[in-house]
């Protein structure tokens, strides 16, 4: 397998030296997941290939899952019984 080459300065200065784990903004995790679902992949075989932890991905799906739910459910309201 190979692994994808990342986006100019998607790393730059956002690698941890002492662990090697790289912090991303939201905005390039809504890069990710826009490239994940037209990828046509696997969670596991996208994340292999672009070098992206499976439990990030996975993490990140379910912010943007809550979030769009929470903007599209209409809020109602109720009376709670005394």
């Amino acid at each position: 397998m190979f692994r994808r080459s990342t986006a100019e300065g998607e790393e730059a200065g956002m690698r941890n030296e002492r662990t090697g784990t790289i912090r991303r903004t939201e905005e390039q995790w809504i890069e990710i997941l826009r490239r994940f679902d037209s990828s046509g992949l696997s969670a596991r075989e996208f994340c292999s290939r672009d070098g992206v932890p499976l439990s990030s991905l996975q993490r990140w799906q379910r912010r943007r899952n809550v979030s769009t739910t929470l903007r599209h459910r209409p809020l109602s309201f109720t009376e709670r019984p005394r």
